[in-house]
């Protein structure tokens, strides 16, 4: 049976209202314009019209795949980030908006023609470490992390943007693999949350890597070993700029304080007024 577009919709946005989806019709929208291969506002011009059998075939199977709480990026398989399509699955964290602060905030640091060496530790699908090599094609950027899966999904990103020539990806549990490399930047979106303590939603809890979730020590784990052993491959006035959670500033501050490394110079807020970020001189 045909339906109208504006028909699947509504079917589409009941069932997700169903499901306890935060954002149903959102959602409905985008997947049944990928369920077309078109873009949303085309889509929703088009609304009076009637879908193929196989658009309906594949609205049907996102929507189901939607009720069982998948992230709409992983069923699209794409997610924007600082203007960037990147692929997605699950073989890395889904880049999210609070994290472009990041990037801003390294590329407010440094002259945008200084031929600076970076280091992005535990980069994932790769969001942070190409933004930055995209944007500041003079820059050396160095993509390191655990994770096969992550790497092989990095140079998929990198090379759609021509950027595996110009930047270095290296499979690296934090800096065991770098040897003696030394860096005018590095930066990270650890692993900050706390399993025993952070409750998160059924999309994150169900879908995504914990390897790039959780951490020990109440979740700063990863923060203590990248604090303790960066300043070994950081250059004289080199910085360490870190992504951390909600209410962990202050705890990030001591350890900061403690290593005797470095000089915390600017903590940056979120739009939400959260201090996302700490920038820090090794000293």
């Amino acid at each position: 049976m045909t339906r109208l577009i504006r028909e699947a919709l509504v079917d589409a946005t009941r069932r997700l209202v169903k499901a306890g989806v935060g954002s149903p019709a959102l959602d409905a929208q985008i997947l049944l314009s990928h369920a077309m291969g078109i873009n949303k506002c085309t889509m929703l011009a088009r609304s009076n019209e009637k879908l193929n059998e196989k658009e309906s075939i594949n609205i049907d199977h996102f929507i189901t795949r939607r009720e069982k709480r998948e992230p709409v990026a992983y069923i699209t398989g794409k997610k924007e980030f600082f203007s960037i399509n990147f692929t997605v699955d699950k073989r890395a964290l889904i880049p999210r908006p609070e994290t472009e602060l990041l990037v801003s905030a390294a590329m407010e640091s440094f002259d945008t023609n200084d031929p600076i060496a970076v280091l992005d530790l535990g980069s994932g699908c790769g969001a942070i470490a190409i933004s930055l090599a995209y944007n500041r094609p003079k820059w050396k950027v160095t993509a390191a992390d655990i994770s096969l899966g992550a790497i092989e999904l990095l140079r998929e990103n990198a090379h759609e943007l021509g950027l595996t020539d110009s930047m270095e990806i290296v499979v690296s549990n934090l800096f065991n693999n770098l040897c003696s490399k030394r860096f005018n930047l590095i930066i990270s979106n650890p692993p900050y949350l706390n399993k025993e303590t952070d409750s998160l939603e059924p999309e994150i809890q169900m879908y995504e890597p914990e390897l790039a979730l959780y951490a020990d020590r109440k979740g700063l784990g990863v923060i203590h070993e990248i604090i303790n052993n960066a300043h070994n491959h950081l250059e004289p006035q080199g910085k360490l700029m870190l992504e951390i959670g909600f209410g962990q500033s202050g705890k990030v501050l001591n350890i900061f304080n403690q290593s005797r490394e470095f000089l915390v110079d600017q903590k940056f807020n979120d739009l939400q007024g959260i201090e996302r970020v700490i920038s820090a001189k090794r000293v």
